[in-house]
């Protein structure tokens, strides 16, 4: 390589990097908008902290400290699950309960973080020992992406702002996230399936209840083949409130394994993929392969720091 190439080429690296840097310092800008006026989204978690309060609050607006009520007096999930819940409110957290619990938290606030179009990221009941795990063995403190509260679901929005994704309700949630409503996803992660978890807890607060419209764009899933993860739940809202329609995002974020089988045609051939499935797939298949390119083009040797996790 010439100096005059090296130059080139050091210049260029150079500025990729103010690029990477503006790119992260621009959606860091706009999350901090979407955590003080975006739709607002909140995994309840007193369904499975049943523990000691933490030993001290302060006050603030991260995870660290115990943020302020923002306004007012859910392995498993959508508003725990689609199929059956899990758990009850009444039910002490086991240790891996709370751990599986602080990791899909964990990987919401990841998603909120990285997401064109960021949601208000809350954790209702986010104490005891959950919280503790969060911060001392997840880092908790550094998640900018979302608040977490102490105080119970009820105590940090006004009621009739309230919709409780649940999987035994009537109703299904079609059209775009209301920026006047507040979206609860239950914090379920206990391995037994209990049914109507979420759907009394709605009835409990006098809230709506709605569930995923999974029926209508997947056709449902299978009874006992699981739950979906609050995580998967949340990323099926952010892609809606990105402007993607509910049968895409749905696609993308449930697992392939939950999915209910298609009819096998005769002599048991192969199953086909149905058009709706495969460009949603291919899709997200695009979007994970454009943000790792953004993410890796740039580092040393062919990549660069990711602009946000």
């Amino acid at each position: 390589m010439s100096k005059v190439e090296q130059a080139a080429y050091l210049a260029q690296r150079e500025a990729a990097r103010e690029a990477a840097k503006a790119a992260a310092a621009e959606q860091r800008a706009r999350v901090a908008a979407a955590m003080e006026a975006g739709p607002r989204i909140v995994v309840d978690c007193s369904f499975s902290t049943a523990l000691p309060p933490p030993a001290a609050a302060g006050a603030g607006t991260g995870i660290g400290n115990d943020a302020a009520a923002p306004g007012g007096s859910e392995d498993s999930s959508e508003g725990g699950s689609e199929g059956s819940d899990a758990a009850t409110p009444s039910a002490a957290a086991t240790a891996r309960e709370v751990r599986s619990l602080c990791k899909q938290l964990q990987m919401c606030a990841a998603a909120n973080k990285r997401a064109s179009r960021p949601v208000n990221l809350h954790f209702a009941s986010f104490n005891g020992e959950v919280r503790r795990f969060a911060l001392e063995g997840m880092g908790a403190a550094g998640w900018p992406a979302a608040r977490g509260h102490a105080e119970p679901l009820p105590d940090l929005f006004p009621v009739d702002s309230l919709v409780v994704l649940s999987p035994d309700a009537e109703e299904p949630l079609l059209g775009g996230l209301e920026k006047d409503k507040v979206y609860v996803i239950g914090g379920l992660v206990d391995r037994t399936v209990q049914k109507g978890a979420t759907l009394a807890l709605a009835q409990r607060c006098g809230a709506r209840a709605v569930r995923l419209p999974i029926v209508e764009t997947l056709g449902g899933l299978p009874t006992g083949r699981g739950v979906l993860n609050i995580n998967d739940v949340f990323e099926a809202l952010l892609a809606v409130h990105a402007g993607q329609c509910w049968a895409a995002a749905l696609e993308a974020a449930v697992p392939q394994r939950l999915r209910r089988p298609h009819d096998a045609p005769a002599g048991g051939a192969a199953l086909v993929e149905p058009p709706a499935a495969a460009a949603a797939r291919q899709q997200q298949q695009g979007q994970q392969q454009q943000r790792w390119q953004h993410q890796h083009q740039h580092e040393p040797g062919g990549a660069a720091a990711a602009a946000t996790d």
